[in-house]
């Protein structure tokens, strides 16, 4: 496999599980608004009976997040190094 497929294949793949996380997720949150709840987002659970504060998805999942990103990095780099490489 070359250095343009891998670099492209760790590029895109982290980014599609953390938005695929991040979207499951969000639907939970939504529903729990639309039925007049208030989400939970320590436990992930829909509340009725109290409020809860907005925590952020970087803060609960920060080494998910970070991840990604270093690893997104990575595939940029060899994305690059595949593109200057000279064919064979």
């Amino acid at each position: 496999m070359s250095t343009l497929r891998i670099g492209l294949v760790l590029l895109i793949f982290p980014m599609a599980i953390l938005l695929g996380g991040y979207f499951s997720e969000l639907s939970l949150v939504n529903e729990c608004l639309r039925e007049q709840g208030s989400f939970d987002y320590s436990r992930q659970v829909c509340d009725f009976s109290q409020n809860h504060p907005f925590i952020s998805y970087f803060q609960r999942h920060t080494s998910w997040v970070n991840g990604a990103m270093l690893i997104s990095v990575l595939g940029l780099i060899l994305c690059a190094i595949g593109l200057y490489q000279k064919k064979r």
